[in-house]
C-alpha cells in the first residue's frame, strides 16, 4: 500500500500485489523494500528449501495514475541457485545488492538504471554469507555475516546441500565495476558459536564516515566464541 505524506495529512495513493512473501525475520524485512524515483523495488521469497523450489524474485512497481494501483512494471525471478535462499538485501540508488545462501554466498549486483529493464549485472561467489549490507560509497560495500564450511555429510546426487556456520566474518567489497564484484578484504572473529546482533538486528552497526585524515570506522557487538577443541573432529 502506498501513502502520501503533505501538508499535514495522509493520502492514499494506491494498492498492489507480488508473488513471494519478505521472510521470516522481521529486522530484515525492511531492507527488502527499495524506492527509487517513482519505482519501488520489492525482494521476495518463493518456493520451499526442500523441494530445491526456492529462489529470490525482485518486483518492480510503480503508481497508476488514478487508478489508485501500484503496477508491476518488471520482474526478476529466479535469482539465486535452486534451494537458496535470500539473507541479505539493501537498495542503494540505481542498485541493488542480494545475497543468497546454502552451500555458499552469491552477491548479486542488480542494475535499477533503467526501472522498466532491471537487470543482474554481476555476481560473486565465496564461502559464508552476509546478513548485513552497509554501503560505504558507490565504489565499497561491507558485508557481516558468518563463515561457512560445506556439509559434505549432506551431499545429494553429488551436490552438496548445506553448511556449517563458522565465526562472524566481515567483508569489504569492491563494486566500482558492478559487472565484476570482488572480495577485496575480509576478517573473520572466533569460531563456530561466535554471534553478533547485528546478524538479526542493525541497530547494533555503530558507524562514522571519514573525515579529512580520519578512516571510516563502524563498532559491533560480538560474542566470541574462541575455544579451541579439546577433542579431534
Amino acid at each position: 500500500h502506498k501513502f502520501a505524506l503533505a501538508g499535514g495529512g495522509i493520502d492514499y495513493r494506491g494498492s498492489g500485489t507480488v508473488k513471494g512473501h519478505l521472510g521470516w525475520d522481521e529486522g530484515k524485512k525492511s531492507f527488502r523494500m527499495g524506492e527509487n524515483g517513482a519505482y519501488l523495488n520489492v525482494a521476495t521469497s518463493v518456493g520451499e528449501t526442500w523441494n530445491d523450489s526456492a529462489g529470490t524474485r525482485l518486483s518492480v512497481l510503480r503508481e497508476s495514475g488514478s487508478r489508485r494501483k501500484l503496477e508491476t512494471v518488471s520482474v526478476i525471478d529466479g535469482i539465486g541457485k535452486p534451494g537458496e535462499q535470500l539473507y541479505a538485501a539493501r537498495f542503494f540508488g540505481d542498485r541493488a545488492y542480494l545475497v543468497t545462501f546454502r552451500t555458499t554466498d552469491p552477491l548479486y549486483v542488480v542494475d535499477l538504471s533503467d526501472q522498466q529493464r532491471p537487470k543482474i549485472a554481476g555476481e560473486l561467489e565465496i564461502d559464508g554469507y552476509s546478513d548485513y549490507l552497509h554501503p560505504l560509497s558507490e565504489d565499497l560495500l561491507l558485508g557481516i555475516g558468518k563463515d561457512a564450511v560445506p556439509d559434505e555429510g549432506s551431499a545429494d546426487a553429488g551436490r552438496v546441500r548445506g553448511a556449517w556456520p563458522q565465526g562472524v566474518k566481515i567483508a569489504l567489497f569492491d563494486v566500482s565495476d558492478p559487472a565484476d564484484p570482488r572480495e577485496i578484504d575480509s576478517l573473520v572473529l572466533g569460531r563456530r558459536g561466535t554471534e553478533s546482533e547485528v546478524l538479526w538486528d542493525h541497530h547494533a552497526f555503530s558507524f562514522v564516515p571519514a573525515q579529512g585524515v580520519e578512516p571510516a570506522r563502524f563498532a559491533i557487538p560480538v560474542r566470541l566464541h574462541d575455544t579451541a577443541p579439546r577433542w579431534e573432529g
